[in-house]
């Protein structure tokens, strides 16, 4: 079995395991579980989501799309792949038990060391490869770069909690550091670097030029839009202008993007797998509604009510990690064949993972409203659980095939 195959596999597993814990803490809520620390427990939620699903399902199709034939069965990258399952399984294990401490932190440090050999190995092995100008290939750099940079978070978090500075705004900025370079850098470069990588694979034309300015777009705005995420700690004023360039740029960015994919939108038609198409498609709703979102946090009352009311921003991480993330490393597996769609079992996985996803964020939605008056839906909280039920079975029947 190949590494990029064992990846793919693994990525899935994790995804089950995290939907399994997020079924938890949502259970947290109708019928609280003696001894459960929550917080604890949502930290191993979400380290399973980004390095367990996510960053496995990248590396997956990063090793396949970049790496040379002759090298993906090379020792190392089974060395590789041995170290990130192990530090995922320390950080599911260690985080619900005892939240940023010790061990928790070790094998989260593991996960960022072999990164960072990973990525110099990757580099090495890719660069020779890959025509120069590739636009894919520009992507895949930047998303690594945008990791690198995020890695600081957790070590700031390690001063921050060893200096006792954790009841200030210090504790949770360095979090929302770590996930905006995470997801708005790392994940979206990388599903941006694979969206082009198909491109060419199937040849599919495209303008070069809007392709260009679309990245240089990208990367302009990542780095100034982590000031969106200091809105709610009512910073400075050059902190709201450099947070309005920023949501301005990325604007613009879906505009030249959006208006590139609409160009090219029969070629996609013809040449993906009807299932990767649509679910491509709804990636790309996510995308377009995740910088519409980010714009209007711009707005320092509106950024303050995500801060005050947890439900909306739980509903922007849902959207950017399970409609926008998620849907699209999902197609991008059925077009690579590592999902069998002609199997009725993988139909209906995908099926009740996509009432999953959007009935959680229709209740989700449904319920702000009520937010400002304190009340909730009937029965709110069991029907968020539900929903959330779909989950982890649509990716059982994914997992366990016959």
């Amino acid at each position: 079995m190949t590494p990029s195959f064992l990846y793919a596999k693994t990525a899935w597993l994790w995804f089950l395991i995290a939907a399994i814990m997020g079924l938890l803490l949502r259970w947290q809520f109708v019928l609280p579980t003696a001894g459960l620390n929550y917080k604890f427990f949502l930290h191993g939620h979400s380290h399973l989501m980004l390095l367990g699903w996510l960053f496995n399902a990248v590396l997956a199709l990063y090793t396949i799309a970049f790496i040379p034939t002759r090298l993906r069965s090379h020792q190392k990258y089974y060395w590789f792949f041995g170290l990130f399952q192990l530090s995922v399984l320390g950080m599911m294990i260690c985080f619900p038990i005892q939240g940023y401490k010790a061990f928790s932190i070790a094998f989260s440090s593991l996960h960022i060391f072999v990164s960072y050999a990973f990525v110099y190995v990757f580099w090495r092995d890719s660069r020779a490869v890959v025509p120069k100008g590739n636009i894919a290939y520009h992507f895949v750099g930047w998303a690594w770069f945008f990791h690198l940079i995020s890695t600081l978070g957790p070590f700031a978090l390690g001063i921050i909690m060893a200096k006792n500075l954790n009841t200030g705004h210090l504790y949770e900025l360095a979090i929302y550091y770590y996930l905006h370079f995470q997801y708005n850098g790392l994940f979206i470069f990388a599903i941006l670097g694979i969206f082009f990588w198909l491109l060419n694979q199937h040849s599919i034309p495209y303008d070069q030029q809007k392709a260009g300015y679309f990245l240089r777009l990208m990367i302009f705005s990542c780095i100034p839009a982590y000031a969106l995420s200091t809105l709610w700690t009512q910073p400075p004023l050059w902190v709201y202008v450099l947070a309005w360039v920023a949501a301005s740029l990325q604007m613009l960015a879906l505009a030249v993007g959006g208006k590139l994919v609409w160009e090219i939108r029969a070629y996609l038609q013809q040449q993906l797998k009807p299932w990767a198409y649509r679910l491509f498609f709804l990636a790309a709703m996510a995308f377009a509604l995740k910088h519409f979102l980010q714009f209007l946090s711009a707005f320092e009352s509106l950024a303050m009510l995500a801060y005050q009311f947890r439900n909306i921003t739980i509903a922007y991480l849902h959207l950017v990690f399970l409609a926008c993330l998620s849907l699209f490393l999902l197609a991008a597996f059925i077009q690579q064949g590592w999902i069998d769609m002609q199997a009725r079992r993988s139909r209906w996985g995908v099926i009740l993972l996509l009432v999953g996803i959007i009935s959680s964020e229709l209740l989700l939605l449904l319920q702000l409203p009520f937010l400002q008056y304190e009340a909730y839906l009937p029965d709110y909280y069991l029907c968020v659980w539900g929903a959330s039920l779909f989950l982890p079975v649509g990716l059982g029947l994914l997992v366990v095939r016959k």
